[in-house]
């Protein structure tokens, strides 16, 4: 199996930009941000239910949520087909950074005390193997000085374009070997699935050597047809996330 990666001066030309204002943010934010290229601890993100936040998370997976709300001085709520639940209990003001603290990386900290929030994924695991593989997307951020979270349960599998009712055109999008594709939307419009769509039916069709650069990584894709290679990072950057570059391999 080979390849090799196709020179293109536009993209070499972006990738020296954004290298050079990663060089500038890191110099600012100076020793505290250690290295741009630190990596959590993935021991960090697998939580186990029945500890501190996996019995919420387990509560969260029974029902089939798809969101658990945490705010202090209310009880949790799960939202299940689209409607708002409350469980028993409530968040009490330092219950939100009890709860996550250990299972923040060095990155999500640095991100918490410098802009007041933080987005970071975590595996669920329990001993039956019941919820083994759910993957959450975790974002922690400060509202009237106190923190809160949501956590959204991640798709165990990335859904087709004609699932999603896209027209089949869009796939043809990612068939050439240059430019540049931009999905654009308001949060919760389909930005991500598009995008995971889109690569899910170039996994099915070429053989290719995708890289993905996302944070945090949403969808997972299995190498069917193409090789993928899906890197969680932390940007210091204020733009942005879900960026993925082909390789047709030859």
């Amino acid at each position: 199996m080979g390849g090799k990666f196709l020179p293109d001066p536009e993209i070499d030309k972006l990738v020296q930009e954004m290298n050079r204002l990663v060089e500038r943010d890191a110099e600012i934010v100076g020793d505290e941000c250690h290295s741009i290229h630190d990596l959590d601890d993935p021991a960090l993100r697998v939580v186990s239910v029945g500890e501190g936040i996996g019995e919420l998370l387990g509560e969260m997976v029974r029902r089939g949520a798809s969101d658990l709300i945490l705010v202090p001085g209310a009880p949790p709520v799960v939202r299940v087909a689209g409607r708002l639940e409350r469980l028993s209990g409530e968040v009490v003001e330092e219950g939100v950074r009890a709860l996550f603290a250990p299972h923040l990386g060095d990155r999500a900290r640095r991100s918490l005390t410098k802009s007041g929030s933080a987005d970071f994924s975590i595996s669920l695991s329990r001993n039956d193997d019941s919820a083994a593989g759910v993957r959450l997307r975790v974002n922690i951020q400060r509202q009237r000085g106190r923190l809160a979270a949501a956590v959204r349960a991640l798709p165990q599998r990335v859904p087709g374009l004609a699932e999603l009712h896209l027209p089949e055109e869009l796939a043809e999008l990612v068939q050439p070997n240059n430019g540049l594709v931009l999905v654009c939307g308001p949060t919760g419009s389909g930005k991500s699935t598009t995008l995971a769509a889109m690569l899910d039916h170039l996994n099915r069709t070429e053989f290719r050597h995708v890289i993905t650069i996302e944070e945090p990584v949403e969808y997972e894709h299995r190498n069917l047809q193409s090789v993928f290679e899906q890197i969680e990072v932390a940007t210091l950057i204020a733009f942005t996330t879900n960026c993925w570059v082909v390789d047709r391999a030859e």
